[in-house]
């Protein structure tokens, strides 16, 4: 007789390699695509990020008040200003 019992299934859909360097604006796109299909809160987004960050990246997260490490948007918006700032175009 086959066994029809649901079986837990961990969701991890789709995560990527850790971020190191490059556009941290194009990864953490990704990073939202993935975390959007695996069903994360901010909460839970904020607590798994840091664990893809490698090298600078990481080292910048640790740099930050644990407030804005604890507050997903806050620590997003922090880590693309160090990470991808602005850059300005030549004055003519």
């Amino acid at each position: 007789m086959e066994d029809t019992k649901p079986t837990a299934v961990a969701l991890g859909l789709g995560l990527r390699e850790p971020f190191a360097d490059g556009d941290f604006a194009q990864w953490i796109r990704h990073f939202e695509l993935c975390a959007s299909a695996n069903g994360w809160q901010d909460t839970i987004k904020a607590k798994k990020l840091p664990t893809l960050l490698k090298r600078d990246a990481l080292l910048m997260f640790f740099e930050l008040p644990e407030q804005v490490r604890n507050n997903y948007q806050d620590l997003v918006d922090a880590l693309k200003a160090q990470l991808n700032p602005p850059v300005h175009k030549a004055m003519r």
